[in-house]
């Protein structure tokens, strides 16, 4: 495949779990290392972004730098120094009008979409925010809401454009052009040999069952949580505490509010029946 293949999902939906299984299938047994973070890293990297486009994003308005994305995914596909799978949290379609979207099919051989119960996700987000629940259900429910906006200081990903959960899966599942695989977490959980199984083999690797019954194992999430207390890991936000919290679904059941709930799904009801999260 020419081109670029993105793991991409809404924040917290399984994608450092999948790629933690790459890394294991791509490098052998043995060569995930969550110190140092993983492999497959975010495509709107600053460092990567700057040397590429020649110009300082820091010097630039979020405006413009939405404007080049396209321009820099492009490039990013052109460079033959570069990585082939990246991961991605944002939005298909750009938050400016009359802009291109940051992934332009021509650069792309391969996404891979993972989704997660809204339910589910809110919870985790929150977590991972370090805010309250009620914080992530309005920020899953804002168009406007961005990651890696550096209010604290200049970040190393630049800004980029969420939107909300509805329109994020939708924005994927029903762009035009893409070469797209959908994951569904829970399928992820419940078949993992054949839905990982699918997307090793979607994404151009040589893999047998033996080899993805070892990688698999090797990235249970009890195995990833007691590395994580053990070793660390370097993509865990500041005092959130753990990276590796629960990775169940269904979780919301004990820990949303069922004004919480029904919230969820008066915002995102229409999308999440289509992925079959509700009747």
């Amino acid at each position: 495949m020419t081109g670029l293949s993105l793991l991409c999902s809404y924040p917290k939906s399984g994608n450092t779990w999948l790629r933690a299984v790459l890394v294991e299938i791509a490098g052998g047994d043995g060569s995930l290392q969550l110190r140092d973070g993983l492999p497959f890293r975010v495509l709107p990297a600053r460092r990567y972004f700057d040397d590429l486009m020649g110009a300082d994003s820091s010097d630039l308005t979020m405006a413009e730098t939405d404007a080049a994305r396209a321009a820099y995914c492009r490039a990013v596909a052109k460079s033959p120094d570069l990585p082939r799978i990246w991961k991605v949290h944002d939005c298909f379609h750009a938050p400016q009008p009359n802009t291109e979207p940051p992934f332009p099919p021509d650069a792309l051989a391969a996404v891979v979409y993972i989704v997660r119960d809204p339910r589910d996700v809110a919870v985790s987000f929150a977590h991972h925010l370090n805010k309250s629940v009620d914080e992530a259900i309005a920020k899953m429910a804002d168009e406007t809401t961005r990651m890696a906006l550096g209010r604290a200081g200049l970040r190393t990903q630049l800004p980029q454009h969420l939107s909300t959960w509805s329109d994020h899966v939708e924005s994927w599942l029903d762009a035009p052009g893409l070469n797209l695989h959908l994951m569904r977490y829970e399928d992820m959980i419940e078949h993992p040999a054949e839905v990982f199984g699918k997307a090793v083999r979607f994404l151009g690797f040589d893999c047998d069952d033996a080899k993805l019954g070892r990688a698999l194992a090797a990235c249970r999430f009890d195995v990833l949580q007691a590395r994580e207390a053990q070793e660390g890991f370097r993509e865990c936000p500041p005092d959130v505490g753990n990276f590796f919290r629960r990775g169940i679904a269904g979780g919301w059941r004990d820990s949303l509010t069922v004004e919480q709930e029904r919230c969820i799904v008066a915002q995102h009801g229409r999308v999440m029946r289509r992925l079959g999260y509700l009747p």
